[in-house]
């Protein structure tokens, strides 16, 4: 490992993730698939060379050599036909030692029901199975292992039930 820390944020958003690696201290990469959220982050992060930012897929990023890699609520808008190819992508990325820090989409919530439901927001999602989440991470120490359940509304007021399984794990 080298001395310099090495982060990438997987679906960037507004940079909030961003702006906490930078208060400690990483050099980030960090990439959202939304032009929108990459122009929002160059005004937010403009002139600082610590930040790499990229508009890109899961598939087409090009993950660099790093210590940390968090993909909290973004990694299962990857297409479930692209995942494996984008996990291993991942890990190849970290470093022995290096932490992941993410979540992943169960079957029980809203977002994984049928495409043809009127309660789903988006066309394709991964959703995994608490059996398949761990498998992932087979060669890590799992440091956290969450799983959420809950019912109520989104900020839209529509009702939605949540089922996330949240995993901060350290590669072998």
């Amino acid at each position: 490992m080298t001395d310099k820390k090495i982060a990438v944020d997987c679906g960037c958003g507004a940079g909030a993730d961003i702006q906490y690696l930078l208060d400690n201290d990483f050099f980030v990469h960090a990439f959202d698939i939304e032009k929108s959220a990459i122009d929002r982050c160059r005004q937010r992060f403009a002139d600082i060379p610590q930040v790499d930012l990229s508009q890109s897929s899961f598939i087409n990023f090009e993950y660099p050599p790093c210590q940390l890699v968090v993909a909290d609520a973004s990694l299962f808008f990857c297409p479930p036909e692209a995942f494996a190819a984008v996990w291993q992508k991942v890990d190849d990325s970290l470093q022995p030692g290096g932490v992941f820090c993410g979540s992943f989409l169960g079957p029980e919530d809203t977002m994984a029901r049928e495409p043809e439901s009127e309660q789903t927001f988006w066309k394709t999602v991964t959703v995994l199975t608490e059996q398949k989440v761990r498998l992932l991470f087979e060669e890590y120490h799992v440091l956290s292992f969450t799983e959420h359940k809950r019912s109520g509304l989104t900020p839209q007021g529509t009702p939605h039930d949540w089922h996330i399984y949240a995993v901060v794990a350290q590669k072998g």
